[in-house]
Protein backbone atom coordinates (compact mmCIF):
# COMPACT_ATOMS: atom_id res chain seq x y z
CA UNK A 1 0.00 0.00 0.00
CA UNK A 2 2.95 2.38 1.27
CA UNK A 3 4.63 1.16 -2.43
CA UNK A 4 1.06 2.29 -4.06
CA UNK A 5 1.25 5.92 -2.87
CA UNK A 6 4.61 6.57 -3.12
CA UNK A 7 4.46 6.33 -6.84
CA UNK A 8 0.66 8.10 -6.89
CA UNK A 9 1.77 10.90 -5.15
CA UNK A 10 4.27 12.36 -7.32
CA UNK A 11 1.64 11.31 -10.33
CA UNK A 12 -0.53 14.13 -8.67
CA UNK A 13 1.68 16.22 -7.68
CA UNK A 14 2.32 16.98 -11.29
CA UNK A 15 -0.90 16.86 -12.29
CA UNK A 16 -1.59 20.06 -9.39
CA UNK A 17 1.02 21.84 -10.54
CA UNK A 18 0.13 21.60 -13.91
CA UNK A 19 -3.48 22.59 -13.33
CA UNK A 20 -1.98 25.31 -11.26
CA UNK A 21 0.19 26.50 -14.17
CA UNK A 22 -2.75 25.89 -16.89
CA UNK A 23 -2.39 28.99 -19.02
CA UNK A 24 1.05 27.99 -20.30
CA UNK A 25 -0.30 24.99 -21.29
CA UNK A 26 -2.52 26.62 -24.09
CA UNK A 27 -5.52 27.53 -22.18
CA UNK A 28 -6.42 30.19 -24.42
CA UNK A 29 -6.15 27.66 -27.66
CA UNK A 30 -8.37 25.59 -25.90
CA UNK A 31 -10.69 28.03 -24.81
CA UNK A 32 -10.87 28.93 -28.93
CA UNK A 33 -11.59 25.40 -29.81
CA UNK A 34 -14.09 25.08 -27.12
CA UNK A 35 -16.12 28.40 -28.00
CA UNK A 36 -15.57 27.69 -31.83
CA UNK A 37 -16.93 23.63 -31.29
CA UNK A 38 -19.99 25.34 -28.87
CA UNK A 39 -20.95 27.51 -31.70
CA UNK A 40 -21.09 24.58 -34.18
CA UNK A 41 -22.73 22.43 -32.06
CA UNK A 42 -26.02 25.37 -31.60
CA UNK A 43 -25.62 25.82 -35.11
CA UNK A 44 -25.85 22.30 -36.15
CA UNK A 45 -28.37 21.00 -33.32
CA UNK A 46 -30.55 23.83 -33.80
CA UNK A 47 -30.95 23.44 -37.81
CA UNK A 48 -31.13 19.47 -37.05
CA UNK A 49 -34.09 20.68 -33.99
CA UNK A 50 -35.85 22.46 -36.79
CA UNK A 51 -36.10 19.83 -39.55
CA UNK A 52 -37.32 17.11 -36.44
CA UNK A 53 -40.07 19.74 -35.25
CA UNK A 54 -41.29 19.34 -38.45
CA UNK A 55 -40.69 15.86 -39.23
CA UNK A 56 -41.06 14.52 -35.44
CA UNK A 57 -38.50 13.31 -33.41
CA UNK A 58 -37.46 9.55 -34.96
CA UNK A 59 -35.73 6.48 -32.98
CA UNK A 60 -32.05 6.92 -32.37
CA UNK A 61 -31.50 4.84 -35.13
CA UNK A 62 -34.23 5.39 -37.94
CA UNK A 63 -36.30 8.27 -39.69
CA UNK A 64 -32.97 9.72 -41.47
CA UNK A 65 -31.56 8.49 -44.44
CA UNK A 66 -29.07 9.59 -47.39
CA UNK A 67 -28.80 7.75 -50.93
CA UNK A 68 -25.82 5.99 -50.37
CA UNK A 69 -25.03 6.31 -46.67
CA UNK A 70 -28.00 5.57 -44.29
CA UNK A 71 -27.79 8.44 -41.82
CA UNK A 72 -29.92 8.40 -37.96
CA UNK A 73 -30.03 10.85 -35.18
CA UNK A 74 -27.45 8.79 -33.36
CA UNK A 75 -24.79 8.94 -36.46
CA UNK A 76 -25.37 12.79 -36.02
CA UNK A 77 -25.67 13.31 -32.12
CA UNK A 78 -22.15 11.07 -32.03
CA UNK A 79 -20.33 12.39 -34.69
CA UNK A 80 -20.74 15.45 -32.77
CA UNK A 81 -19.70 14.45 -29.70
CA UNK A 82 -16.37 12.53 -30.86
CA UNK A 83 -15.72 15.62 -32.98
CA UNK A 84 -15.19 17.23 -29.72
CA UNK A 85 -13.71 14.92 -27.86
CA UNK A 86 -11.26 13.96 -30.55
CA UNK A 87 -9.93 17.49 -30.41
CA UNK A 88 -10.18 18.76 -27.45
CA UNK A 89 -8.64 15.85 -25.33
CA UNK A 90 -5.56 15.02 -27.58
CA UNK A 91 -5.17 18.84 -27.59
CA UNK A 92 -5.28 19.35 -23.82
CA UNK A 93 -2.21 15.82 -23.69
CA UNK A 94 -0.24 17.49 -26.46
CA UNK A 95 0.47 20.75 -25.10
CA UNK A 96 0.70 19.64 -21.92
CA UNK A 97 3.15 17.08 -22.10
CA UNK A 98 4.70 19.16 -24.89
CA UNK A 99 5.85 21.50 -22.97
CA UNK A 100 7.23 19.35 -20.53
CA UNK A 101 9.50 17.57 -22.97
CA UNK A 102 10.91 21.37 -24.75
CA UNK A 103 12.13 22.21 -21.06
CA UNK A 104 13.27 18.68 -20.42
CA UNK A 105 13.67 16.85 -17.58
CA UNK A 106 15.70 18.81 -15.36
CA UNK A 107 12.86 20.39 -13.44
CA UNK A 108 10.82 17.41 -13.43
CA UNK A 109 13.65 15.07 -12.33
CA UNK A 110 14.48 17.51 -9.34
CA UNK A 111 10.71 17.97 -7.97
CA UNK A 112 10.12 14.73 -8.60
CA UNK A 113 11.35 11.37 -8.46
CA UNK A 114 9.74 9.91 -11.68
CA UNK A 115 10.20 8.26 -14.78
CA UNK A 116 8.44 8.21 -18.08
CA UNK A 117 5.57 6.15 -16.98
CA UNK A 118 4.68 8.60 -14.21
CA UNK A 119 5.11 11.58 -16.89
CA UNK A 120 3.14 9.65 -19.22
CA UNK A 121 0.53 8.75 -16.47
CA UNK A 122 -0.29 12.37 -15.01
CA UNK A 123 -0.03 13.61 -18.68
CA UNK A 124 -3.37 11.57 -19.04
CA UNK A 125 -4.20 12.33 -16.29
CA UNK A 126 -4.41 15.99 -16.68
CA UNK A 127 -6.24 15.81 -19.87
CA UNK A 128 -8.67 13.24 -18.81
CA UNK A 129 -9.89 16.08 -16.15
CA UNK A 130 -9.40 19.45 -18.50
CA UNK A 131 -10.87 17.47 -22.09
CA UNK A 132 -13.81 16.37 -19.58
CA UNK A 133 -14.13 19.84 -17.99
CA UNK A 134 -14.49 21.62 -21.36
CA UNK A 135 -16.24 18.95 -23.69
CA UNK A 136 -18.93 18.18 -21.56
CA UNK A 137 -21.05 20.78 -21.48
CA UNK A 138 -20.37 21.67 -25.25
CA UNK A 139 -20.92 18.01 -25.81
CA UNK A 140 -24.39 17.44 -23.84
CA UNK A 141 -26.27 20.58 -23.66
CA UNK A 142 -26.69 21.20 -27.61
CA UNK A 143 -28.12 17.29 -27.77
CA UNK A 144 -30.25 17.42 -25.23
CA UNK A 145 -32.13 20.56 -27.34
CA UNK A 146 -33.47 17.52 -29.35
CA UNK A 147 -36.03 16.02 -27.04
CA UNK A 148 -34.37 12.80 -26.69
CA UNK A 149 -33.94 10.72 -22.78
CA UNK A 150 -31.27 12.70 -20.87
CA UNK A 151 -29.58 8.98 -20.24
CA UNK A 152 -29.16 8.24 -23.82
CA UNK A 153 -27.15 11.43 -24.86
CA UNK A 154 -25.50 10.74 -21.50
CA UNK A 155 -24.47 7.38 -22.58
CA UNK A 156 -23.69 8.53 -26.22
CA UNK A 157 -21.16 11.05 -24.52
CA UNK A 158 -19.59 8.52 -21.88
CA UNK A 159 -19.01 6.59 -25.25
CA UNK A 160 -17.26 9.34 -27.23
CA UNK A 161 -15.52 10.75 -24.37
CA UNK A 162 -14.24 6.83 -23.32
CA UNK A 163 -13.14 6.42 -26.79
CA UNK A 164 -11.03 9.38 -27.48
CA UNK A 165 -9.36 9.07 -24.03
CA UNK A 166 -8.38 5.56 -24.77
CA UNK A 167 -6.99 6.19 -27.92
CA UNK A 168 -4.62 9.09 -26.66
CA UNK A 169 -4.10 6.42 -24.07
CA UNK A 170 -2.70 3.72 -26.50
CA UNK A 171 -1.59 6.47 -28.63
CA UNK A 172 0.92 7.72 -26.07
CA UNK A 173 2.31 4.26 -24.37
CA UNK A 174 2.69 3.01 -28.22
CA UNK A 175 5.01 5.78 -28.13
CA UNK A 176 6.73 5.26 -25.19
CA UNK A 177 7.06 1.35 -26.55
CA UNK A 178 8.87 2.18 -29.42
CA UNK A 179 10.86 4.97 -28.14
CA UNK A 180 12.33 2.06 -25.94
CA UNK A 181 13.24 -0.11 -28.89
CA UNK A 182 14.67 2.71 -30.89
CA UNK A 183 15.69 4.63 -27.55
CA UNK A 184 14.87 7.57 -29.38
CA UNK A 185 11.55 9.70 -29.57
CA UNK A 186 11.35 9.51 -33.49
CA UNK A 187 7.11 9.56 -32.68
CA UNK A 188 6.02 11.41 -29.75
CA UNK A 189 3.73 10.74 -27.77
CA UNK A 190 2.50 14.28 -28.56
CA UNK A 191 2.15 13.60 -32.25
CA UNK A 192 1.22 9.97 -31.82
CA UNK A 193 -2.06 10.74 -30.30
CA UNK A 194 -3.45 12.89 -32.73
CA UNK A 195 -2.69 10.43 -35.89
CA UNK A 196 -4.40 7.83 -33.72
CA UNK A 197 -7.14 9.94 -33.41
CA UNK A 198 -7.38 11.15 -37.07
CA UNK A 199 -6.70 7.26 -38.20
CA UNK A 200 -10.10 6.19 -36.04
CA UNK A 201 -12.22 9.14 -37.38
CA UNK A 202 -11.38 9.21 -40.99
CA UNK A 203 -11.60 5.42 -40.89
CA UNK A 204 -15.28 5.28 -39.68
CA UNK A 205 -17.70 3.69 -41.60
CA UNK A 206 -19.85 6.95 -42.23
CA UNK A 207 -17.11 9.38 -42.75
CA UNK A 208 -14.57 7.10 -44.94
CA UNK A 209 -17.91 6.25 -46.75
CA UNK A 210 -18.58 10.20 -47.70
CA UNK A 211 -15.15 10.90 -48.35
CA UNK A 212 -15.12 8.30 -51.13
CA UNK A 213 -18.58 9.76 -52.50
CA UNK A 214 -17.02 12.97 -52.74
CA UNK A 215 -13.75 11.90 -54.30
CA UNK A 216 -14.87 8.21 -56.24
CA UNK A 217 -18.31 9.10 -57.13
CA UNK A 218 -20.00 5.73 -58.46
CA UNK A 219 -17.18 3.63 -56.94
CA UNK A 220 -16.70 4.68 -53.52
CA UNK A 221 -19.27 1.32 -52.41
CA UNK A 222 -16.13 -0.73 -54.22
CA UNK A 223 -13.62 1.10 -51.85
CA UNK A 224 -15.41 1.15 -48.86
CA UNK A 225 -15.75 -2.50 -48.98
CA UNK A 226 -12.48 -2.80 -49.89
CA UNK A 227 -11.12 -1.18 -46.61
CA UNK A 228 -12.95 -2.72 -44.73
CA UNK A 229 -10.75 -4.42 -42.32
CA UNK A 230 -9.21 -1.23 -41.35
CA UNK A 231 -12.56 0.38 -41.21
CA UNK A 232 -12.91 -2.09 -38.35
CA UNK A 233 -9.94 -1.32 -36.21
CA UNK A 234 -10.87 2.18 -35.97
CA UNK A 235 -12.36 2.16 -32.22
CA UNK A 236 -14.79 5.04 -32.93
CA UNK A 237 -16.58 2.62 -35.79
CA UNK A 238 -16.72 -0.28 -33.04
CA UNK A 239 -18.24 2.78 -30.11
CA UNK A 240 -20.91 3.47 -33.04
CA UNK A 241 -21.79 -0.19 -33.20
CA UNK A 242 -22.24 -0.66 -29.55
CA UNK A 243 -24.52 2.29 -28.97
CA UNK A 244 -26.30 1.54 -31.81
CA UNK A 245 -26.84 -2.19 -31.00
CA UNK A 246 -27.41 -0.32 -27.11
CA UNK A 247 -30.44 2.16 -28.56
CA UNK A 248 -32.21 -0.19 -30.65
CA UNK A 249 -30.69 -0.39 -33.69
CA UNK A 250 -28.43 -3.27 -35.83
CA UNK A 251 -25.05 -4.37 -35.53
CA UNK A 252 -22.38 -5.05 -32.64
CA UNK A 253 -18.88 -4.51 -32.32
CA UNK A 254 -16.32 -6.94 -32.75
CA UNK A 255 -14.69 -7.50 -29.01
CA UNK A 256 -11.84 -9.57 -30.49
CA UNK A 257 -10.85 -5.92 -32.77
CA UNK A 258 -10.21 -4.52 -28.62
CA UNK A 259 -7.26 -7.03 -28.00
CA UNK A 260 -4.87 -4.51 -30.31
CA UNK A 261 -5.13 -1.83 -28.63
CA UNK A 262 -4.81 -3.73 -25.16
CA UNK A 263 -1.70 -5.26 -25.97
CA UNK A 264 -0.27 -2.45 -27.38
CA UNK A 265 -1.59 -0.26 -24.06
CA UNK A 266 -0.12 -3.32 -21.72
CA UNK A 267 3.15 -3.27 -23.75
CA UNK A 268 3.66 0.36 -23.61
CA UNK A 269 2.80 0.86 -19.93
CA UNK A 270 5.22 -2.18 -18.80
CA UNK A 271 8.40 -0.85 -21.42
CA UNK A 272 7.73 2.63 -19.97
CA UNK A 273 9.13 1.31 -16.69
CA UNK A 274 12.15 0.94 -18.65
CA UNK A 275 12.17 4.15 -19.71
CA UNK A 276 13.77 7.59 -18.04
CA UNK A 277 12.86 11.53 -18.23
CA UNK A 278 16.49 11.94 -19.66
CA UNK A 279 14.87 10.29 -22.66
CA UNK A 280 13.32 14.11 -23.38
CA UNK A 281 16.35 16.00 -23.39
CA UNK A 282 17.65 14.38 -26.94
CA UNK A 283 14.72 16.07 -28.33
Amino acid sequence: MSAMRERVQPILAIVRRDFGQIHRHGLATLLVLTVLLFFLGILGFSIAGGTLREIGVPPWTGGLSGESLPINLLDFVYGYMVLVTMILLPFAFSSNYGGEMEKGAVRTLTLYPVGVLEVTFAKLLYAAIAGFLFSFPISVLPALTLGKPAADVLGIYATAYLFSFGIVAVAAFTANLLTYFTKRMYLKPTLMSWLFVLYSFFLTFRIFGFLMGALAGPSAAGIRESFAPLIALSPYHQGGLLLSGALGGPGSPDWVVFLIPVLLLVAGVWFSRKLYPDIYEKE
